[in-house]
């Protein structure tokens, strides 16, 4: 009787193979998935913030209480555990209320910012000695 069962080497490396690439993908499909879920959850936010096209000086100009809760697109250079620079410029500091959230930039700290998707939250001014100052407080979402 014949032997029905015949494998060649070819046939048991391309077997081998297409099982090490199943394993690979499902090892990272989830992570793909979750990604594109949180993308299309974000996506609002990110076209919301391109239509108001705020700047912190636009934020400050205008009546800050109508900014409240909503999304800015702004280039943060992160200087601090909890605070960030507006397009890198030391006088334009923006805190970050979840900056754990937020990673730093490799580059030199005077030339690096990243444009990053933020909500802002609230406002704080302080006054010392005849100085006043603003402080704008946001939610990090996401480097764009």
């Amino acid at each position: 009787m014949k032997n029905i069962l015949f494998f060649s080497f070819e046939g048991l490396l391309l077997i081998l193979i297409g099982m090490l690439a199943n394993l690979w993908v499902q090892s990272w499909l989830p992570a793909f998935r979750e990604e594109r879920a949180r993308r299309k959850v974000i996506a609002p936010l990110r076209e919301q913030a391109k239509r108001l096209d705020l700047t912190y000086e636009t934020v400050l100009t205008t009546a800050p209480v109508d900014t409240l809760g909503k999304p800015a697109i702004w280039c943060l250079r992160s200087v601090g555990e909890d605070k960030a620079l507006y397009n890198g410029e030391e006088g334009k500091s923006v805190y970050v209320e979840n900056s754990g959230e937020m990673f730093r930039l490799r580059g030199s700290m005077h030339e690096t910012c990243g444009s990053a998707l933020v909500v802002i939250k609230k406002f704080k001014t302080d006054e010392f000695a005849g100085a006043r100052s603003f402080r704008i407080y946001v939610d990090f979402i996401e480097y764009l």
